[in-house]
């Protein structure tokens, strides 16, 4: 094994979430080994979870590199990796990235106004009021209707 991915709140199944301390354990397995651990951030990052910016921040861990797509560029094709500072150091062949100058400072000022409308916009805030609102309908639902197991805690 090379490394262990793994979305921090899998989402493609139903949000499924983990059990408390579940990938602070798994990670604590993986970098014994000497291993990556990786968080895909794709469809859980960006204040989704409303509590926590990114998922991983649901389980109090920090990976060795974070991957995020979709949201970041608001429906303009955008992906971003992110690696702790340590990463590079760890690379047998280094790093090398390569783009020309002014592509980058173009994509850069216009992915970063993503971030502020985020912020101005009090998204995160809004994940969560609306979540917790949901949730709270759905537990409502499930204690009129025993037999259904519509959410569990």
């Amino acid at each position: 094994m090379a490394a262990y991915i793994a979305e921090t709140l899998p989402s493609v199944a139903g949000q499924i979430v983990f059990p408390p301390n579940y990938l602070v354990e798994v990670y604590k397995y993986v970098r014994a080994e000497g291993r990556l651990c990786i968080a895909d951030e794709v469809q859980v990052g960006f204040g989704r979870l409303g509590a926590h910016f990114w998922g991983f921040g649901t389980q109090g861990v920090v990976p060795d590199i974070a991957v995020f797509g979709k949201p970041m560029g608001n429906a303009f094709p955008l992906a971003a990796v992110v690696t702790t500072r340590e990463m590079p150091l760890r690379s047998r062949m280094g790093w090398n990235f390569s783009a020309r100058l002014e592509e980058i400072r173009w994509r850069a000022r216009r992915d970063w106004r993503c971030f502020d409308v985020l912020r101005d916009e009090n998204l995160q805030q809004d994940a969560l009021t609306v979540g917790t609102q949901w949730i709270n309908d759905l537990r409502k639902l499930q204690a009129k209707h025993p037999s259904s197991a519509m959410c569990a805690d």
